[in-house]
């Protein structure tokens, strides 16, 4: 008999800051200097996520999830991939401009101790056999004479910390390209273009591109995908392909239900949370604690689980999500302080957009080497179910590092 495995691909979140400048002109010229020179990547102190980075990072991943659904539209972020390139950034930021981003990015915590975290957490997100995570990021700027000078502290601690790769271009035709095949390739080719044109008044780019794809750890047999129907957020009754399992780990609360999945060698998770009543009322009421502690609330036992093959992209520009969870000054442009990052005779430099894009692919994919050698593993037939979980209306799910249970992916599936 044929064998196939569910395979879920997650890949390419990204995030550009874009640092532009306010229209006032100076009339001061600054001397250029190869931005290049000395910048090596050192080592750092690396330490274990603690409870207070767990919070800060949970409480983050939610807030801005809450912020970019719409109440019916699926919605995809990586709270990975935006911290890092919001936290890059924050790097080269002073006074009111810095202490929002401290708020926002790490719920009060020292900008230095949120380097060492998240850095860390990173670093510590490895591949393996059957799952591949790529974290990648790198800082693009405007080669262009007497206009910008960068300081060396900013480069050297996002080399330090985020292994940033640095670049000096011409913020051309080309260098639009040149970013875009990074993009690509730092995502396996999930996300091919994150830029249509350099504007003139951008100066720098600071780009996160976060990629994951991992098989499951139990194969379907071919008599585990039927049809079924799925109610999306507007009401209407959907055709679907359902991918039916028995799980081991069960999610529950007053408010929701849910289930977390293995993928292979156990270092990642899938987990779907359906919430008792509607979506868009159950995200309004979330918060990073509630998370933790469903998450927490993990039961063993049998559960019966339907789970929807579901695909779609999503794009967001989060200047307003950003702005209402109190960072708004990093985007005025004339109270924003990054002279961190360095001095342009154009005028001050502020934020002018952040760009997160997604995909995600949940399917079945066939492999010869995992039939034959989970076959046994799924044969169960005489296993009772003790509980049930059937994704057939709107959901919210994660992608999970198992050791933290943290989510690298976060997401809302309404079918629309």
């Amino acid at each position: 008999m044929k064998r196939r495995i569910l395979s879920a691909i997650i890949a390419g979140s990204l995030i550009a800051s874009t640092l532009t400048l306010s229209a006032c002109q100076s009339e001061k010229s600054l001397e250029t200097t190869d931005l290049m020179t000395g910048i090596k990547a050192a080592s750092h102190e690396t330490v274990k996520p603690d409870d207070a980075f767990k919070s800060a990072y949970d409480n983050f991943s939610v807030e801005l999830l809450k912020k970019c659904f719409d109440g019916k539209s699926n919605t995809l972020i990586s709270p990975l991939s935006v911290s890092t390139a919001l936290t890059m950034t924050a790097n080269g930021a002073n006074g009111q401009t810095k202490d929002e981003m401290e708020k926002v990015l790490g719920s009060g915590m020292p900008l230095d101790e949120l380097n060492k975290y998240l850095s860390s957490f990173g670093g510590s997100l490895t591949s393996g056999e059957g799952f591949k995570l790529k974290n990648a990021n790198s800082i693009w700027f405007r080669d262009e004479e007497n206009r910008l000078t960068v300081e060396k502290d900013f480069l050297q601690t996002n080399a330090d910390y985020f292994g940033a790769a640095i670049y000096k271009r011409a913020f051309d035709n080309d260098t639009c390209k040149e970013i875009n095949s990074w993009v690509n390739d730092n995502t396996d080719g999930m996300i091919n273009n994150i830029l249509d044109s350099i504007p003139d008044e951008a100066i720098m780019y600071l780009v996160n591109a976060v990629s994951f794809d991992a098989e499951w750890d139990i194969i379907y047999r071919e008599n585990d995908i039927a049809d079924g129907k799925f109610t999306n957020s507007e009401d209407k009754l959907m055709k679907v392909t359902m991918l039916c399992s028995d799980e081991s780990i069960y999610l529950e609360d007053e408010d929701c239900k849910g289930f977390i999945k293995q993928y292979k060698d156990g270092k990642y998770s899938f987990a779907a949370i359906l919430p008792g009543g509607d979506i868009k009322s159950f995200i309004t009421s979330l918060s990073g604690e509630k998370l933790s502690k469903i998450l927490g609330s993990a039961e063993d036992c049998i559960v019966e689980v339907k789970l929807p093959k579901f695909g779609y992209e999503y794009s967001s520009k989060l200047n307003d999500a950003l702005s209402a969870l109190g960072m708004p000054t990093a985007f005025d442009q004339n109270n924003a302080d990054f002279s961190g990052i360095g001095k342009s005779t154009m005028g001050n430099i502020s934020i002018g957009e952040v760009i997160h894009k997604t995909k995600i692919e949940v399917n079945e994919k066939g492999t010869k080497a995992g039939a034959a050698a989970l076959v046994e593993m799924v044969d169960e037939g005489c296993v009772i179910a003790e509980k049930q979980v059937i994704l057939n209306r709107p959901f919210m799910y994660m992608i999970l590092d198992n050791e933290t249970m943290l989510p690298l992916f976060a997401g809302i599936y309404t079918g629309v």
